[in-house]
């Protein structure tokens, strides 16, 4: 092997060694990017929580369905955030549920109201387990 490529291959598994003892991502960067899946998918957790504003149409309600499971889907290594991450896609599988429901019992509109409001209180959650990691949006 060329010296070259051997400086190349030791200073590769130098780079992954110390990128494996660092962890996963910080918890800020991590809140920041489910902030950004969040305001590009105009869902507003206070809204949902609190004036039962998520969507009961199947169409818009299975698109904040995707944007919810992909901030569920976000990895990091804090505990806190695991948890809210997976209340959130605890609730947006209700959520759906309520949706899929709904498309044959059109009298159900307050249960997906109910789920959606369930789901911003997890997301509201989220945004003061952020605020804790020192993430302000």
């Amino acid at each position: 092997m060329h010296p070259r490529q051997l400086a190349i291959l030791a200073s590769s598994a130098v780079l992954t060694a110390s990128l494996t003892a660092c962890g996963g991502p910080n918890p800020a960067d991590t809140c920041a990017e489910a902030y950004t899946i969040l305001k590009d998918a105009k869902i507003d957790p206070q809204g949902w929580a609190l004036n039962r504003g998520a969507p009961v149409s199947d169409t818009e309600g299975k698109q904040k369905v995707e944007a919810l499971n992909r901030v569920a889907a976000l990895e990091t290594d804090d505990k806190d955030l695991q948890t809210s991450f997976g209340n959130i896609k605890s609730g947006a599988q209700s959520y759906q549920e309520e949706l899929d429901r709904l498309a044959t019992e059109p009298g159900r509109e307050p249960n997906v109201q109910a789920m959606g409001a369930a789901v911003g209180f997890f997301l509201i959650s989220l945004s003061q387990r952020c605020d804790q990691k020192g993430f302000k949006p």
